[in-house]
């Protein structure tokens, strides 16, 4: 199935954002906090304090100019539809594309995937993209399955 997340894996920054997403997913749930991060609740005013600035959130429903920060938050409810895996990897790629050119201004560096049912075809029709995000543009990915307890960390490039 995977292993729990391990801090050691990643970024000591990382880490704790993740361990604040995760108590946040165990108290309300992956649909509310989808929701409440899209809407730019309370929530996301959380997470951004402990990522240390602006991130992004795919899907977002934010009104305004777009803004590239150094990290995005990707959060899939379900595997279809509004808010699902697939409509939200489509999201980050095109983030990704819109967020690429760092000479324009802050260029997206680390993407975090949140999702709560497996697909893997979708992540397999991304793979090539996502691939060439990390060679050509120093983009990381880290893929987190929720399993309604914990977040599992899963390999983004098979």
């Amino acid at each position: 199935m995977g292993e729990i997340f391990d801090p050691r894996l990643v970024s000591a920054s990382l880490s704790s954002l993740i361990r604040v997403i995760e108590k946040l997913l165990i108290e309300k749930g992956m649909e509310v906090i989808q929701h409440q991060l899209m809407n730019e609740s309370d929530e996301q005013s959380i997470i951004t304090a402990e990522a240390g600035g602006m991130i992004n959130v795919i899907p977002s429903n934010a009104n305004g100019q777009n803004i590239c920060c150094n990290l995005a938050l990707a959060i899939a409810h379900g595997s279809r539809g509004p808010g699902g895996l697939c409509q939200v990897l489509q999201q980050v790629r095109s983030h990704l594309i819109y967020c690429a050119d760092a000479r324009r201004g802050l260029a997206t560096k680390t993407v975090l995937v949140i999702y709560d049912k497996e697909d893997n075809r979708v992540f397999w029709e991304n793979k090539r993209d996502f691939i060439a995000h990390a060679h050509h543009n120093g983009v990381m990915f880290v893929r987190l399955f929720w399993d309604g307890k914990h977040l599992y960390e899963r390999a983004i490039l098979k």
